[in-house]
């Protein structure tokens, strides 16, 4: 076990308003420095960006003691090409800080150092903003979208609604900032109070996010910190950020076939169970996982952590994961860092490769020894047959009082969830080499890169439990990791209704991972009754028809980090009431969704400027405004964006002789597309290779060419009127069309 340790680091910076000589500047952004009192402002051309250090927010420092002090005035500036490094003279003698900025293609790059680092326990660092600034970032988040006003901590850490933090920032105003830093800390916002309610365990002393001033504050328990300052539209940040801390990984097709599982099963028979009730109603099956409990000693004594399969109830689990693949399914496997203390033997580990707290030990990731015994077990699992991991509990352990192998607890708190992935999917490729699915409850930022897909926290089986995923969805994207997914219908706590459940599956269907199971009803839906089910398969079916869509939105992530679900603000960042209706959400740029979070029927939508029809109805609006929609049991507020296009594999009306098969994810010899058209504009979508071009006349006329187009092609066009020719049918205000042409040409009627 390791030693307890009672300091920390933790330091802010602070940005705001100040003046200057010129001291740097080059093509992008520059920065000039006033020496007394000392401040340094951010410039993007002509324009102050933000501003570090001031008399009301300057550079400061806390020591394990609890004392606050800060820097006062530049002693001494060395320059040494395009880095610029001031010693600042603090309020302490005998204490200096250093502020070294530099900028690294069109980024301006800061650190901030205390000298001596001996009982230094806190840095802070605000970056000037208004509090008229809409915010992204900080990773994962239930509560908010929009950040403002704020403050949240950066500990990945379960008890504290905060799985998947990120030190990262991006504001409507253009500037953004992240951190390498993976030490424990907050994030505070313009008009935010020092709550402690905040603290989230963060130790002694906490992270102080000071009074309210116009700028955002970062607290870090780390005695040296780094910086990137970016500027540029909000999407824009959101992707030099992606590509700083690693682009996502692109999903393995496989993954976005719908998952079960259920919190607890009594043995293999709940798994071949679960195959059978989904395809006995016609539902789609990609997988089944086997959740906790199935290690040695768990039905027993509630043991886990030995990462072999119970030999009294899965006494040949090879056999029983053939017999899955055996019925085209594949297998996923619940597994964790952890190993449950109370009652269980001690595992036989040497010292130094376990660490936690009094109820559960946690394997040193940072130990050489230990990580290369953690992946020897997940390796051999994965060689039973097991086609993914299902990552829980890295983020349940509390790592601030404990020395690692690798260093403090403090700085790897954050790290720690990035450790775990890293193990895990190094056991999967050695076998499956690219071809495998994860879902991992904490990610971190630098995850989303090894990490093909994630899953949201542990919500409520409520409508608040709803709510919270929307958000998570949205914030998760735009943190770095689109292939999000949630637990349809909850994990536990509430009582879920059929409604709730099925409102849940309609948002899931957005989203590329589909999967349901908890610890109440939704782990058999089907005893919900015929309602439920009918709406969980009507949003089965729609996700089915999306995934080409879906895919290829994660696909473009993989290449430039833009999110698959994205805030409105995102790509209407001047647009105040984009920001303000954070439970509504555009699928890449062509569907925008308002999942429904209440029994209520009747809903009203905000529409940013445009043209927008309804996905279901193809009912016409304008945008820019609010309406009104009356949703039925199986559908819900679904707009596509007018000159917009995308893959589109609908089931219904049945175009061709042979339908679509309710596991088909996609065909080698089919493919749909929905086109919106709008007079004047030029739509693109793509789909495996496949690139549809639709343009429409003034006069509404559209014409669609498909470069590499399959045998088959089925469209789907929205428009102002009908359109005619090309065999055209007609139905809920679209126009269908079947052809193995490669250009359609269709006329209003």
């Amino acid at each position: 076990m390791s030693a307890r340790r009672a300091v920390f680091a933790c330091a802010v910076l602070a940005l705001v308003l100040g003046g200057g000589t010129a001291h740097a500047r080059s093509a992008g952004l520059a920065w000039q420095a006033q020496r007394s009192p000392f401040s340094l402002r951010v410039l993007s051309g002509a324009r102050t960006l933000s501003t570090v250090g001031s008399a009301q927010a300057p550079l400061t420092y806390t020591t394990s003691a609890g004392a606050t002090h800060r820097a006062v005035a530049v002693a001494s500036v060395r320059r040494k090409g395009a880095t610029t490094t001031y010693t600042l003279a603090t309020d302490e003698p005998g204490r200096r800080m250093t502020l070294v900025a530099g900028r690294v293609g069109s980024t301006l790059r800061l650190r901030v150092t205390v000298a001596p680092a001996k009982d230094v326990a806190a840095i802070g660092v605000d970056f000037a903003a208004s509090k008229r600034d809409h915010f992204v970032g900080t990773g994962e988040r239930l509560r908010w979208v929009d950040m403002r006003g704020t403050v949240v901590p950066l500990k990945a850490r379960n008890q504290c609604g905060s799985n998947a933090p990120s030190p990262f920032v991006a504001s409507s105003a253009g500037l953004g900032i992240w951190s390498s830093s993976t030490a424990v800390g907050r994030i505070g916002f313009p008009s935010r109070a020092d709550d402690s309610n905040f603290a989230c365990d963060l130790g002694s002393p906490p992270c102080s996010v000071g009074p309210p001033v116009a700028a955002v504050r970062f607290c870090f328990k780390a005695a040296d910190v780094a910086f990137t300052v970016a500027t540029g539209s909000v999407a824009s940040i959101v992707s030099q950020h992606a590509h700083a801390v690693g682009l996502p990984r692109a999903p393995w097709l496989p993954e976005l076939a719908l998952m079960k599982w259920r919190d607890q099963v009594s043995g293999p028979a709940d798994l071949f169970d679960d195959i059978t009730q989904l395809r006995s109603r016609n539902l789609p099956i990609g997988w089944v996982i086997l959740d906790n409990p199935w290690e040695a000693g768990a039905f027993q004594s509630g043991c886990y952590g030995s990462l072999r399969f119970d030999p009294t109830v899965f006494p040949d689990p090879k056999a029983m994961i053939a017999a899955i693949h055996a019925q085209d399914v594949r297998f996923m496997l619940w597994i964790s860092p952890q190993l449950a203390r109370p009652g269980c033997a001690a595992p036989p580990y040497p010292d130094g490769w376990l660490t936690g707290d009094d109820q559960t030990y946690v394997r040193d990731l940072t130990n050489p020894a230990e990580l290369a015994d953690f992946e020897r077990r997940l390796t051999a699992l994965v060689q039973l047959g097991v086609d993914g991991f299902k990552g829980d509990r890295g983020d349940e352990v509390n790592l601030e009082p404990d020395n690692l192998v690798g260093g403090s607890g403090v700085r790897l708190q954050d790290e720690y969830p990035l450790l775990f992935a890293r193990a895990a999917t190094t056991a999967l490729r050695s076998v499956h080499g690219s071809d495998f699915a994860t879902l991992f409850r904490s990610f971190v930022p630098g995850s989303s890169a090894v990490l093909p897909g994630v899953v949201g926290p542990d919500e409520p089986q409520t409508y608040d439990g709803l709510v919270d995923s929307i958000r998570a969805a949205q914030t998760a994207g735009v943190a770095g990791d689109p292939d999000w997914g949630t637990d349809i219908g909850g994990y536990q706590g509430g009582t879920l209704t059929p409604t709730v459940f099925v409102r849940w599956a309609q948002f899931a269907a957005l989203t590329p991972i589909f999967e349901v199971g908890g610890s109440g009803a939704n782990a058999t839906f089907w005893d919900l009754g015929a309602a439920a089910v009918d709406g969980f398969r009507a949003a089965a079916t729609l996700h089915y028809e999306l995934v080409p869509y879906l895919y290829e939105l994660a696909t473009e992530a993989s290449h430039d980090g833009n999110p698959v679900v994205r805030p409105l603000g995102l790509t209407w960042p001047t647009d105040a009431q984009a920001w303000s209706h954070d439970l509504e959400f555009t699928v890449g740029d062509a569907l925008l969704a308002a999942p429904l979070t209440s029994d209520a029927t009747t809903s009203r939508v905000y529409l940013p400027a445009g043209t927008w029809f309804d996905f279901f109805t193809g009912k016409e609006y304008t945008g820019g405004r609010t309406v009104a929609r009356t949703s039925g049991a199986n559908d819900f507020p679904l707009y596509v964006r007018a000159g917009t296009a995308l893959a589109d594999n609908f089931r219904s009306p049945s175009l061709w002789p042979t339908p679509w098969a309710t596991d088909d994810l996609l065909r080698t010899d089919r493919q749909g597309w929905l086109v919106a058209a709008a007079p004047g504009t030029t739509a693109t979508a793509r789909d495996r290779g496949s690139v549809l071009t639709a343009q429409t006349a003034a006069n509404g006329t559209v014409h669609v060419h498909i470069a590499h187009a399959l045998a088959q092609e089925q469209l789907r066009i929205v428009a102002r009127t009908p359109l005619c020719g090309a065999g055209a049918t007609h139905q809920d205000g679209s126009t269908y069309v079947a052809t193995t042409s490669v250009d359609v040409t269709l006329r209003p009627c």
